[in-house]
């Protein structure tokens, strides 16, 4: 938990995380993992991510 929550009591910390914090959790979560897997696979897969663009390149 952050520097800041420590003096909050351990339920209201649990609360908080159930009702506000899990949403906006799992949204940064989730992009966080989306730009992970687009910078890999750009990095390991540049071809393929040109292709999957298109053509219009050439």
């Amino acid at each position: 938990a952050p520097s800041f929550i420590h003096p909050l009591p351990s339920f209201f910390w649990n609360y908080q995380l159930r009702t506000l914090d899990l949403f906006a959790f799992l949204k940064l979560f989730v992009e966080s993992l989306l730009d992970l897997f687009a910078a890999r696979k750009h990095t390991l897969d540049p071809n393929e991510l040109t292709f999957t663009v298109g053509d219009d390149e050439e």
